[in-house]
């Protein structure tokens, strides 16, 4: 019995250390790419956040609260991020809402490994 726990937990351990380094590589992996783009500290805060599993949806309203800015302000923030390829837009109109670019790509690369 007590063998049979020990495994167990043992196995729970790992899987939980291999989701940690997956997440951990996955970081270092996207910041290693991003330190090629001039970002500011608002962005370098909102990617970080994003690597971090950020809840919902970023919407520029979203960013212009977390970020303490004026909406215009995250906006061209975002548009900076979009055109250097850092976010991808998702929905149109009051729907619209961003993320993560090179995390699906990093997460196929995770898995190849």
């Amino acid at each position: 019995m007590w063998i049979q726990w020990f495994l167990e937990t043992l196995l729970n351990s790992l899987k939980e250390s291999s989701g940690l380094v997956d997440k951990i590589v996955t970081k270092a992996m996207t910041w290693q790419k991003l330190n090629k783009i001039a970002l500011d500290n608002n962005q370098k805060k909102i990617i970080t956040m994003m690597l971090d599993g950020f809840e919902g949806n970023l919407t520029s309203s979203k960013w212009a609260k977390i970020c303490k800015c004026s909406q215009d302000t995250a906006i061209r923030s975002i548009n900076y991020l979009v055109e250097n390829k850092v976010l991808e837009q998702k929905g149109a109109g009051r729907s619209t809402h961003y993320i993560l670019a090179c995390m699906e790509k990093l997460e196929i690369i995770i898995k190849l490994i």
